[in-house]
């Protein structure tokens, strides 16, 4: 009797454990430099849960092996120490396989999971090149801008803004329709809206649901959709912005008693933290200013979550900000303000009248200053 009892505890817990473990990830990473190193794989295994694995590596043992579970298929990351990262998908039943040479992570390799491949694929070869191209051409436009390049010159460098931005959709939604990767999906049609600020890809959100099921990255996508669709329907150029319904009352009291006494003010979200939002204040800084006698004032909102690094960067003298209205957001990336908002990536701005009017929105470099010409 007591050794069926011990062979049924033996079995049950196997079972158990079994059902538990559903995928097996095996990294080798080449010339790591001596000395120990630890091996962490996050897994995004839910929306907003994140399950971390850690071992350690060496130069003499490179080879490190995780097992565990995911519900459906998710992102992994694995990083090395401070050596080297890479980002994949992983989803259950799955068996991948990765090897990484210290230094070089253009160098990986990945087999045994055609998802996982893809995936970091997308992210290394695809998206991380397009993202770069696109800022350094943004950055050209207010280079020009701000040191007053010819209106040729500007014009030519935002037609070829535009066509990055028409290859860089029409690469995503191409691969979102043909990818194995609900994950990748996920990451190049969600990145695809908030980089380009466009939501022209209905179709694509509806045919990765037909492909993947309501599995979680999927649910995640139609939300993304969904928020940023009543988003762009609610808050477009020329509808009108209720401030108590969008900020929080230390906020809209402050923007409501700027609105009474000025004719326009730019509402623009920013955190220390945050080189774009910083490479902003020149720009902010001429228009003020240049409009501020005409009825221009800037509220700057804020959105870091440690207040006294708020308060250096207000009050650095590179960068001293002119305006007064200088407020930070007690709830920061959680409050109802970010949420109504559908705040995701900052630098992020509205510049509004009286009645609380938008007349444009999400303005770099010198368009503000382009924009308050034509107004005041």
């Amino acid at each position: 009797m007591k050794l069926l009892i011990i062979f049924c505890l033996g079995f049950c817990n196997y079972s158990v454990y079994s059902q538990q473990i559903n995928f097996f990830v095996q990294i080798k990473v080449n010339g790591l430099p001596p000395g120990t190193y630890p091996a962490i794989l996050a897994v995004l295994n839910d929306v907003n849960k994140t399950t971390r694995y850690t071992d350690t590596i060496s130069s003499d043992k490179n080879i490190v092996k995780f097992y565990g579970s995911v519900n459906d298929e998710a992102k992994a990351t694995i990083t090395i120490g401070r050596q080297m990262s890479l980002t994949f998908s992983i989803g259950n039943k799955d068996s991948v396989f990765i090897e990484l040479t210290s230094g070089r992570r253009e160098e990986y390799k990945i087999w045994g999971s055609e998802k996982a491949k893809q995936m970091a694929d997308y992210l290394y070869h695809a998206f991380i090149p397009q993202s770069i191209s696109l800022n350094k051409q943004t950055a050209f436009i207010d280079s020009l801008q701000l040191h007053q390049g010819s209106d040729f010159q500007i014009l030519q460098a935002k037609i070829r803004r535009d066509s990055l931005y028409y290859e860089y959709y029409k690469f995503n939604v191409a691969f979102a329709d043909t990818t194995q990767s609900a994950e990748a999906v996920y990451w190049a049609l969600s990145r695809y809206m908030e980089d380009t600020g466009k939501i022209n890809i209905s179709p694509q959100v509806e045919y990765a649901v037909y492909r993947f099921g309501e599995i979680a990255s999927m649910k995640a996508l139609v939300s993304d959709y969904e928020i940023k669709q009543k988003s762009f329907s609610a808050l477009n150029v020329n509808s009108k912005m209720e401030i108590k319904e969008y900020f929080e009352p230390v906020l809209s009291n402050k923007i409501n008693s700027r609105l009474k006494t000025n004719k326009l003010v730019l509402i623009d979200f920013w955190a220390s933290w945050c080189t774009p939002c910083r490479e902003e204040f020149p720009f902010l800084k001429r228009a003020f200013q240049q409009y501020h006698s005409k009825k221009f004032d800037i509220v700057s909102i804020s959105l870091d979550s440690d207040k006294s690094q708020w308060q250096k960067a207000v009050n650095n003298s590179s960068e001293f900000l002119l305006w007064e209205n200088q407020l930070i957001d007690p709830k920061g990336w959680n409050s109802k303000t970010v949420k109504k908002l559908n705040i995701k990536a900052i630098p992020r701005n509205y510049l509004i009248d009286s009645s609380g009017k938008i007349y444009a929105k999400d303005l770099r470099g010198a368009e503000l200053i382009e924009i308050l010409g034509k107004l005041l």
